[in-house]
C-alpha cells in the first residue's frame, strides 16, 4: 500500500502545486500573489537533494533554509558542500534556517555570522531567514531581522494562519496541502515541507522519526569505517543489528 508520506506522494504534491492557480515565487517584499515554497532543512541535505531533483524535473524552484547550527549534518563537511553546490545548480534558492532559543532578544550576531558562513559555502545564498522551532515574539524577531537587512519567512504578508500551511509533524496531508493551495482565499501564501517527512516516508510521525534515526545511523556507521576496531568487530555486529531492523524501527508503532 502507498504510504501518504513518500517521494511519490512529493511529486504529486509539486505536480498539483505547479499546475495550480497560484505561481509559485519566491520570498520577495515585491510579491504579491503567489505561493512561496520552502522547505526547513532539519535532519539531512541528501534528502533536500533528492527533492530539488523532483522540483527541477517539474519546472519548479523552492526555497531551501539550511540549519547551519544542525547537530545531525554538517553544511561544511564534503558531502555537505556537494549538497549546497548540487542546490544550486538544480536553480533551487537557499536561505538561512536560524534556531533561535528562548524569549530574549535576537542574537544578532550569530545571525549574521551563521549567514555569512552559509554563503561562504553557498554564494547563491540570498538573506532570508526562517526560524526554527520558533519561540519568543515573533514580530520582535522578524523586525530585529528586517532591520538587519533580513527577509523573513515569518512576515505576516505570506504568514499567519489564513497564508499558511506546513507538514510539520504530518499535520497536513499532500492532498489537503494541494487543496489549501487552490482554494484558499489570500492572494499570496505559503507552504512549508521538510524532506526528511517525503524520504524517510510513512504514516505516522512516530514511523518517520524511527526511519530518519535509522538513516543517521547508517551514515555515522559508515563515517567509522576508518577505525580498525569498528572494522574487525564492533562494526560487523552493529551492521547485523541493523540489518535485523534494532536500529532501523520502520513501521514501529503503526
Amino acid at each position: 500500500m502507498t504510504e501518504p508520506y513518500s517521494l511519490s506522494a512529493y511529486t504529486a504534491l509539486i505536480t498539483a502545486l505547479a499546475a495550480g492557480p497560484r505561481p509559485l515565487v519566491d520570498f520577495d517584499p515585491a510579491v504579491t500573489h503567489g505561493c512561496l515554497l520552502r522547505l526547513d532543512v532539519d535532519y539531512d541535505l541528501d534528502w533536500a537533494v533528492a527533492t530539488a531533483e523532483v522540483n527541477r524535473d517539474l519546472g519548479v524552484s523552492a526555497t531551501y533554509f539550511v540549519l547551519m547550527s544542525a547537530e545531525s549534518y554538517n553544511p561544511a563537511s564534503a558531502g555537505g558542500r556537494t549538497a549546497l553546490a548540487r542546490l544550486a545548480a538544480l536553480d533551487q534558492g537557499i536561505g538561512l534556517h536560524f534556531h533561535h532559543q528562548g524569549h530574549g532578544p535576537l542574537d544578532l550576531a550569530r545571525l549574521e555570522r551563521e549567514f555569512a558562513w552559509l554563503s561562504a559555502l553557498a554564494p547563491s545564498t540570498r538573506p532570508v531567514v526562517a526560524w526554527h522551532n520558533p519561540e519568543g515574539d515573533l514580530e520582535r524577531l522578524n523586525d530585529a531581522a528586517g532591520r538587519a537587512g533580513f527577509i523573513n519567512a515569518y512576515d505576516p504578508r505570506w504568514f499567519g494562519p489564513e497564508r499558511y500551511r506546513s507538514d510539520s509533524n504530518l499535520r497536513q496531508s499532500a492532498e489537503g496541502l494541494a487543496a489549501f493551495a487552490g482554494t484558499s482565499d489570500p492572494a499570496l501564501i505559503q507552504i512549508l515541507l521538510h524532506p526528511f517527512n517525503w524520504l524517510a516516508g510513512g504514516a505516522t510521525m512516530d514511523t518517520i522519526l524511527r526511519r530518519t534515526l535509522g538513516r543517521k545511523v547508517g551514515v555515522l556507521a559508515d563515517a567509522f569505517d576508518g577505525n580498525r576496531v569498528w572494522r574487525e568487530s564492533t562494526g560487523p555486529a552493529i551492521r547485523r543489528e541493523m540489518a535485523a531492523g534494532i536500529w532501523n524501527a520502520g513501521d514501529a508503532g503503526e
